[in-house]
């Protein structure tokens, strides 16, 4: 099982901050680079965090995309809340989903899933069905969460709970795209 992070003891994940490119390495490394560099050799870029990011890319033709995008929120009520995420124009991409909320009974709801979206000309559109599996404590059931597009966006909604406020985080973890 891979992890795109790994929490502390101190409750912050944590990544690299700082990262060195030596394209002109003749050698290949045999093993992920060490915790914290990224190594670009022949066309193979390597790069590894302290808790567990490992990413890497051996062609030559595209580029490598990496996300992990994070927006979070609160819910008042029976309201609802969006986390927009802008899609490249004239692209193709596929989005994992996390979505986690607790209210302030500490009941919890949240939601994974996956979706393929693209941008068309500044036109946003899921292609075929996105899946998202969401679950909630019984005092939440009235709560949801969907996926959908807006002008050229990839939107995420959250709705809260009448008598109920709820933080939410949503996080795209990954993110794979063509253009």
């Amino acid at each position: 099982m891979s992890q795109f992070y790994q929490t502390t003891p101190g409750g912050a994940p944590m990544v690299p901050i700082n990262f060195e490119i030596d394209v002109n390495d003749p050698t290949i490394p045999a093993a992920p680079a060490s915790a914290g560099t990224v190594n670009a050799v022949a066309n193979n870029l390597r790069v590894a965090g302290g808790n567990g990011i490992q990413t890497f890319k051996t062609s030559t033709a595209g580029d490598l995309v990496i996300g992990f995008i994070e927006g979070s929120g609160t819910t008042v009520g029976a309201v609802t809340a969006s986390v927009q995420l802008q899609i490249p124009l004239n692209a193709v991409e596929t989005y994992q989903v996390l979505v986690a909320g607790i209210a302030d009974n500490n009941a919890g709801i949240g939601a994974y899933g996956s979706v393929v979206a693209k941008n068309i000309a500044a036109t946003a559109s899921i292609v075929g069905t996105a899946t998202l599996s969401v679950h909630k404590d019984a005092s939440l059931n009235n709560g949801n969460i969907t996926l959908g597009v807006s002008g050229d966006n990839l939107v995420v909604t959250v709705k809260g709970v009448a008598g109920r406020t709820i933080n939410w985080v949503v996080v795209f973890p990954g993110i794979a795209g063509a253009s």
